[in-house]
């Protein structure tokens, strides 16, 4: 679907007829409002997959939106963005990501330029002292994707993502990242890994 929301009413209704039978949803390159992309998380219980664009830290964190329904996800790609400085906010959005223990692929960056340049910045920080390590939850993880998030990321979480992610065969990293950290990221996942810099 790519399509212009001016509101959430066309998304209530969606929710109102289907909210118990839609396991697929493809928002990302439509325009949602920032509370629509909250309401998907919170409305859906038995979603499979859900592709949606840009998601504010200050609304995955606001009590009145309430908790994640779909916690059968297999499949997320979702842009944390506008995440503020603190260390505890991003603890508290892996805290929520951490809960999707079915995800076998995980997409937190932007998908597009236009999606990078819209994005209030920061995006979530992939370090562990960030809270990145709460992923340990996410065992049977076989993709991972952070393009489009810059070079927030360094030796010790890639060391980590091998710990603990033993089914990983597939990561996406930023455009233009160090041959470095290709070199680093299939010397330690083993050659069979494949590391992409686009989708």
């Amino acid at each position: 679907m790519n399509y212009t929301f001016e509101s959430v009413e066309p998304l209530r209704i969606l929710i109102d007829r289907h909210a118990h039978s839609l396991t697929e949803l493809v928002l990302y390159l439509s325009h949602v409002p920032n509370r629509a992309n909250q309401l998907m998380m919170t409305s859906f219980p038995n979603l499979i997959t859900l592709r949606l664009g840009l998601l504010e830290a200050k609304e995955i964190l606001d009590a009145e939106q309430g908790e994640w329904a779909c916690l059968h996800l297999q499949l997320l790609w979702i842009v944390v963005c506008g995440v503020d400085g603190e260390m505890a906010t991003s603890a508290r959005i892996y805290a929520k990501l951490a809960r999707l223990t079915r995800l076998t692929e995980l997409s937190l960056g932007p998908r597009n330029q236009t999606m990078t340049l819209n994005a209030p910045k920061p995006f979530l920080s992939l370090r562990l002292s960030s809270g990145l390590g709460q992923l340990s939850a996410l065992r049977v993880l076989e993709r991972f994707m952070f393009t489009g998030m810059g070079y927030d990321i360094g030796e010790a979480e890639v060391v980590w993502m091998v710990d603990h992610w033993r089914r990983v065969s597939r990561v996406h990293e930023p455009l233009g990242s160090s041959r470095e950290m290709q070199l680093l990221i299939k010397m330690l996942f083993g050659n069979d890994i494949r590391v992409d810099e686009s989708f």
